[in-house]
């Protein structure tokens, strides 16, 4: 049973990761801006009991770098991102919020916090429309089509379980995750603040993440 919610939870976040990109394909105007196609979302273990590990003092390692994910090359690397430490930064701030304690050593924890990116170049086409014959005299008539590409951004924060996890049974630990998906279209600034706000949006989502004395 526990193998089963461990993968079903990492179907889910592959699924997000997926359709993150389907979805953004059909992104259009309207109007509005950036930050109103920005969508967050968190899952979580059922069966796990997050108020156990007050016990220990509810101790969490988070690494240091922020995996990417490569679509040039393919696999996982460490490249520096612009707003990594920004993003790192405001997820030690809600977890302290939240009643855990930062450790350095990844052999003390409860917890492992674990945070990647991925993004992806998008392209709409619209072909336009083209009619038939006017007589000898004006054979075609219509409008051309258009095109125009934006950038697609996700964040995946996870929350993994060392007691949990068993590498020989391929079981993960992963007891929470959180995950954005938004436009990369926009100033710095912009994109900065949006991240940090749905970072804040995980942990008011999951308020059963908070150690309650």
């Amino acid at each position: 049973m526990k193998k089963i919610k461990q993968i079903k939870l990492l179907l889910i976040l592959v699924f997000f990761a997926v359709t993150s990109v389907v979805l953004t394909s059909c992104y259009q105007d309207y109007g509005l801006t950036s930050s109103d196609y920005d969508i967050v979302a968190t899952f979580k273990e059922d069966a796990n009991d997050f108020q156990a590990y007050k016990t220990n003092g509810a101790t969490y390692f988070m690494s240091p770098t922020i995996k990417r994910l490569s679509d040039n090359v393919g696999g996982i690397v460490d490249e520096p991102g612009p707003y990594d430490a920004q993003i790192l930064a405001e997820i030690e701030r809600q977890m302290i919020a939240y009643g855990y304690t930062k450790v350095d050593s990844l052999q003390q924890p409860d917890v492992y916090i674990s945070a990647g990116v991925t993004s992806s170049e998008n392209v709409v086409y619209y072909p336009g429309y083209w009619g038939g014959y006017y007589g000898w005299y004006y054979p075609w008539y219509g409008y051309g089509g258009y095109a125009y590409s934006y950038t697609t951004g996700s964040l995946f924060v996870t929350m993994i379980d060392l007691n949990k996890f068993d590498e020989v049974n391929k079981l993960s630990g992963a007891v929470w995750a959180g995950a954005l998906n938004g436009m990369l279209e926009d100033s710095d600034a912009n994109i900065l603040a949006r991240t940090v706000s749905s970072i804040d949006k995980m942990f008011e989502q999951s308020p059963y993440l908070k150690i309650i004395e």
